[in-house]
């Protein structure tokens, strides 16, 4: 399904700046009630996701549940599993949403429909990622910041109270991204890479996109183009690793597919039929941490899904052969973006073959070194998340 983020938060804005406020008057909230949602509930995904489940698994039941969604096949599934859920356009939606204490989302305020009305819950974000890419505040000076921070102000589809990271480095980048008090940020790690270490049947996963269990997985996650690079432009990237001899031959020699899973707002794309490429529908899997447990090595661009790979401490390369173009058009990145993507990167299928032959692991850690905060290695990040909330909230 395709969603324009940007026009619906456009037209939206005035409406919700005053029906957002509105709601913060409302006096009978419940801090002991905590409504989740994600990618403008849609789906049932992510660090959210990760999160509800612990929380129904392992709370001490403290805290009520609920999954606010707009489709009714995502209700259904989590209320066959035993836990609360309901759509956010029903009686039991707007009253938990008008009702809870605490709302927790992932992409930002819209996971709780057009007009969320958690106006006046304490807003929780352990957010959707953990990257590089110079976002929101930061593009952002002088009296432009001024006038951004007054409206935001009033409404803001990214407003939180309380930020989870990972590391003091990504504590740092919310902080300037959001213009939010280092008070309000807690390094927990991401609950949805708990995934991690429960592990997974890798025969079960890659059955289900008819690929033999002794072949050795190398996953490919290239970032959404956006609307000033041409249409094709993935299309064309995949199509020359397809039709490349030194990719094929290499992905032969050492009995290995490439996996190929595109963002999902990257539509249309289509590949040969190839005994070493398999493209992954969006919905095939779960979730991405499934496919991140299954690949033996991992080839991404500019997307921060690699931040969550290295904690597998595999290997990871950077094909990049839109580089300049893309990088040009497309917003600053933190300068540690370039000091560990040049470590393995290739801007043509005959470099990306050498780098697949190579496999290194110098990505992995020095990437592990900026996001992975060594008092929370090893732990399990839902209960760090959890654990924190309750203490914040005085629960």
């Amino acid at each position: 399904m395709r969603i324009n983020f940007l026009s619906y938060r456009k037209w939206s804005w005035p409406i919700n700046a005053v029906l957002y406020n509105l709601c913060r008057l409302i006096p009978f909230r419940n801090k002991k009630i905590w409504v989740f949602g994600t990618y403008l509930g849609l789906y049932y995904d992510d660090n959210t996701k990760y999160l509800f489940e612990y929380v129904n698994q392992n709370g001490d039941g403290s805290v009520r549940p609920i999954w606010l969604s707009k489709t009714p096949e995502v209700v259904k599934y989590i209320k066959d599993k035993g836990w609360e859920a309901y759509l956010l356009s029903s009686f039991k939606g707007i009253w938990f949403s008008i009702h809870c204490g605490v709302a927790i989302y992932t992409n930002g305020l819209g996971d709780f429909g057009t007009f969320p009305l958690v106006g006046g819950a304490i807003l929780v974000t352990p957010w959707h990622g953990m990257g590089f890419k110079k976002i929101y505040n930061v593009n952002y000076h002088g009296n432009d910041l001024k006038i951004k921070l007054f409206f935001d102000h009033i409404f803001s589809w990214v407003n939180r109270d309380i930020t989870f990271v990972t590391s003091q480095y990504t504590k740092k980048q919310f902080v300037d991204r959001f213009s939010i008090s280092p008070d309000t940020v807690f390094i927990t790690g991401q609950p949805r890479n708990d995934e991690f270490k429960k592990g997974i049947d890798k025969t079960e996963i890659l059955s289900g996109f008819g690929i033999d269990k002794d072949k050795s997985i190398i996953l490919y996650m290239p970032t959404f183009r956006s609307k000033w690079q041409r249409p094709d432009t993935l299309q064309k990237i995949i199509n020359q690793l397809t039709e490349s001899t030194d990719i094929n031959n290499i992905l032969e020699r050492n009995n290995s597919i490439l996996l190929i899973k595109l963002h999902p707002s990257t539509h249309g794309i289509d590949i040969p039929n190839n005994n070493n490429f398999c493209l992954v529908p969006y919905g095939k899997v779960k979730s991405n941490q499934e496919l991140l447990l299954v690949a033996d090595a991992m080839i991404t661009d500019y997307s921060s899904c690699f931040v969550d790979y290295a904690l597998l401490n595999r290997p990871i390369m950077f094909y990049v052969p839109d580089e300049d173009d893309y990088l040009r058009n497309s917003g600053d990145m933190d300068k540690e973006f370039f000091e560990i993507y040049t470590l393995c990167k290739a801007n043509s299928p005959s470099q990306l073959a050498l780098l697949i032959q190579e496999k290194s692991l110098a990505v992995v850690e020095k990437t592990n070194r900026l996001f992975e905060a060594p008092e929370i290695a090893g732990t399990c990040y839902s209960q760090n998340v959890y654990d924190t909330l309750l203490k914040v909230l005085h629960i």
